[in-house]
């Protein structure tokens, strides 16, 4: 056995009962064959966009389907010293059950969320076992020492400087539980921010690790924040076993591909359509556009003039608030922001509220200036280097439009708290 396992057994034979969140584990004691998604351009100084995966063999990555649902990495680096890869980028295969958004206790979760890549030569890996939730759980405690692993640390900073350190956390399986008609494991009560899923965890194994070997339980999904949770998707037997078996992308016929599809779009139609509800815009340009899709929907149109509808009904709606001064919008979640009199740009990083009060629109170029109110937390695990987590006010900041949420807010009340 490697001094390291025998050091990450030691440190997790000690762990305190901390409602399911051990201590981090080192980069030494993380499973060989984790991936990393890097989604930023090749030329791109920083990390802006990540996730992680796992090779199920050695021309196969698992990852989480929302990763790569709407584009592909740019770059994947994968083992010990995160080697470049070449992978297949029109090529991915995502289970044919997945949706991003079902409401499970109020709370709006991906269900079903992997999805395998491949690659287009082996690479070397080291054995992996896919284990059931019900077969790790018969095993006890002394026997069975389990994780969650992660890239969320590199958001944010420069390419040049990351050591090489991936990130992960000891956890037990006494604090999981199946969610959602055993499609979901759910680990409720963490205290610590550093102990919750944030961008760039996605994708990343839930593993646990007996004799000498990391077993595969879950792909990392998404999280409650204000719940203390964690979701993870359960490693599905039969769609990881054929990956594994054929070390090829599993494929659909068109027509069952196309009904999948159509079922996405009109899940997130839905979504976006309570966001609309939801602001009372009473604009005849929207109901209009509205209609066309839910026509379409029920059609036999293709999904990709339905897709191109639906995007661009949420950037109109998006480009009408912008050109309403007193309204404040929300950015998403790691959205870059541009400020004048810094020398680059900023990722305002997983934060719990933003809010960007518009002072000008250019629709030509498609950005925004205005002040942006960002609220907590301080101390986020990945609130280090170039990232903004800081609870302040900034003032002539520049934004994409695509980095709008549909959403408002008075500005005179967000600014006066």
């Amino acid at each position: 056995m490697r001094p390291s396992k025998i050091l990450f057994l030691l440190a997790l034979l000690s762990l305190p009962s901390f409602a399911g969140l051990g201590p981090d584990i080192s980069r030494s004691q993380v499973p060989y064959n984790l991936c990393l998604l890097d989604f930023s351009e090749p030329s791109s100084e920083s990390y802006s966009g990540i996730c992680a995966g796992i090779l199920i063999n050695s021309t196969s990555i698992l990852t989480a389907a929302h990763c790569i649902e709407r584009e592909m990495p740019k770059t994947i680096r994968c083992g010990d010293d995160l080697q470049v890869v070449d992978f297949m980028p029109d090529s991915s295969s995502i289970h044919p059950q997945y949706q991003r958004d079902v409401t499970v206790n109020n709370v709006a979760l991906p269900i079903f969320d992997i999805a395998v890549i491949s690659l287009k030569s082996p690479v070397a890996m080291r054995p992996l076992e896919l284990i059931s939730f019900e077969s790790a759980k018969e095993q006890t405690t002394e026997n069975r020492k389990c994780g969650f692993f992660g890239f969320s640390q590199f958001m944010g900073k420069p390419k040049s400087s990351v050591d090489k350190e991936s990130r992960g956390w000891a956890v037990s399986l006494e604090a999981m539980e199946r969610v959602r008609n055993h499609k979901i494991l759910q680990m409720r009560g963490l205290k610590a921010p550093g102990g919750l899923l944030q961008v760039g965890d996605s994708g990343g194994p839930l593993m646990c690790y007996k004799n000498g070997m990391w077993s595969l339980l879950g792909i990392n999904s998404s999280r409650d924040f204000y719940a203390r949770s964690n979701f993870m998707a359960i490693a599905d037997m039969t769609f990881v076993n054929d990956a594994q078996a054929f070390g090829q992308i599993i494929t659909l016929p068109t027509q069952e591909k196309q009904s999948f599809s159509r079922k996405h779009l009109n899940d997130e139609f839905k979504q976006v359509l309570k966001k609309i509800e939801r602001l009372k815009l009473d604009t005849p340009l929207f109901s209009i556009q509205v209609q066309n899709i839910e026509l379409a929907l029920q059609s036999s149109q293709g999904p990709s003039k339905i897709k191109l509808a639906l995007e661009k009904l949420e950037k109109d709606v998006i480009a009408f608030l912008l050109n309403q001064k007193n309204y404040a919008l929300r950015l998403k979640p790691y959205s870059i922001i541009e400020i004048p009199s810094k020398p680059q740009k900023i990722s305002i990083g997983d934060l719990n509220f933003n809010y960007f009060q518009i002072e000008s629109f250019n629709p030509d170029k498609g950005t925004a200036i205005g002040r942006l109110r960002t609220i907590g937390p301080s101390n986020y695990f990945t609130c280090t280097g170039d990232l903004l987590c800081r609870s302040e006010v900034l003032e002539d900041v520049i934004v994409s439009i695509s980095d709008f949420e549909i959403f408002k807010a008075e500005a005179s009340r967000v600014f006066s708290q």
